[in-house]
């Protein structure tokens, strides 16, 4: 493990190195000669292109960018959309997984829930893609008000909502399901030692619970909060019926079927959960389940961080426009969603930083004020205000690996200018929502 407060300077260097590296570069190209002659734009400049976010007209993306690098030639939009056929998706995937499991080398830096579980929440939701039939033919179309219904994909992240991190991210076609995608996603993770031997904590929706992939956390060695419906099981109806608030059960090795049929699970031995009822607000009951010893004040606070990876999709729809595609064929959209992922990991470990940096600030600004006893120090903390710093990382990540030179001094720059964009947070903030009811007319 690693002891730094700040993994951005040796973060890049590393993506840029493998970016850079021949090995690399063979395994994500379609064929063994494709970029092997100088173009205008070879297989790192498609790469980085695509980390800036192609969000305008293309044409005018390409131009940006060139002028980003320094670049004096000209480049069609016709050449880049044939230069990224010879790129696979595959290549944003690793550099994200790559990214990942450096991150969670730098102990000092990363946030664990108890100082032992890295909390990840998992979640699903439809990404709406362009109009193709090549799309529609392998994503699927999802029936509205029209008759022909739209192109959509499922995507799928296992989001670390304490230190803002997608570990995992898959879109695939619109019918499959959340809970083979996460089953799929967590192999993934483990297989690759990305978390470099972290103990998890899953949290979950109602979607998700089964005995397959509860039996299979638990196996691992991993945690699970899971939310389940009133009728889930036997096992569940019966506890509720019980009237009380938490007991240890233990669930009998089967799965069962959307239908409630029961089958032979690939497991021989029971699962031992405990099942947990939370009061809520509107006075009603949601139920958990968990592998866990957390007090139920702790689990009601853990179930409700899992609104982090909600929060997240909002971040990457409205301000990464990560359904703003740039092209209309599979591959394409795979590279964009991929690249959009990594973009926002990346723009989010800056912002942390400078954020980290902020806090430190504070403190000495306090330390400073109880021995002059002269001045107030600032009445709150702050954090970056995201859409500014989004603007300017937009540009500024990809010119960081076009020209890595002296780069500890051009992030220092960058921190100290997403600085300057910060609000205030003010704890326990909270405002009524006022609902606009329909006027009444009185005439009669």
């Amino acid at each position: 493990m690693i002891s730094n407060l700040l993994p951005s300077v040796d973060i890049l260097k590393n993506l840029f190195s493998t970016i850079q590296d021949e090995a690399f570069k063979s395994v994500h190209r379609k064929k063994q000669e494709n970029f092997t002659r100088q173009r205008v734009l070879g297989f790192s400049d498609l790469i980085m292109l695509q980390i800036k976010r192609i969000v305008l007209s293309l044409s005018v993306e390409v131009e940006k960018f060139l002028d980003l690098i320094s670049c004096p030639l000209s480049y069609s939009k016709q050449a880049f959309s044939k230069a990224r056929q010879q790129l696979r998706h595959s290549a944003f995937v690793a550099l994200n997984t790559d990214y990942a499991h450096q991150y969670y080398q730098y102990t000092d830096f990363l946030e664990q829930f108890e100082h032992k579980y890295v909390l990840i929440a998992v979640d699903g939701s439809l990404i709406q893609l362009p109009e193709s039939e090549q799309l529609a033919e392998y994503f699927g179309r999802w029936k509205n008000q029209t008759d022909k219904g739209m192109v959509m994909g499922r995507a799928s992240l296992l989001y670390d909502v304490l230190n803002r991190l997608v570990l995992s991210a898959e879109l695939s076609p619109c019918t499959k399901g959340e809970r083979a995608l996460f089953g799929e996603q967590y192999e993934q993770v483990r297989s690759k030692k990305i978390l470099n031997g972290l103990k998890s904590l899953f949290l979950m929706d109602r979607g998700y619970p089964s005995f397959e992939l509860c039996k299979g956390i638990d196996l691992s060695g991993d945690a699970f909060v899971i939310r389940c419906k009133a009728d889930f099981n036997k096992e569940v109806k019966k506890f509720i019926k019980e009237d009380i608030e938490e007991k240890w059960v233990s669930f009998p090795a089967c799965s069962w079927e959307s239908d409630g049929r029961a089958k032979k699970s690939k497991y021989d031995e029971a699962l031992k959960v405990r099942i947990v009822r939370i009061l809520l607000p509107d006075k009603t009951y949601e139920y958990l389940l968990t592998n866990t010893d957390f007090d139920i004040a702790t689990l009601s606070k853990l179930y409700q961080l899992r609104w982090g990876v909600e929060t997240h999709y909002g971040f990457l729809k409205e301000k990464m426009q990560i359904e703003n595609f740039s092209s209309k064929k599979k591959e394409g959209v795979l590279q964009d969603f991929h690249a959009t992922i990594l973009t926002s990991n990346l723009s989010q470990l800056l912002i942390q930083e400078a954020e980290q940096e902020l806090a430190q600030e504070k403190i000495q600004e306090q330390e400073q004020e109880q021995e002059k006893q002269k001045r107030k120090p600032t009445k709150y903390s702050y954090r970056i205000n995201q859409n500014v710093a989004l603007g300017i990382l937009r540009d500024q990540i990809p010119k960081l690996f076009a020209k890595p030179e002296n780069l500890e001094e051009k992030l220092a720059q960058l921190r100290k200018r997403i600085k300057r964009h910060r609000v205030a947070i003010v704890p326990e903030r909270s405002f009524p929502r006022i609902i606009m009811l329909p006027k009444i007319s009185t005439t009669k």
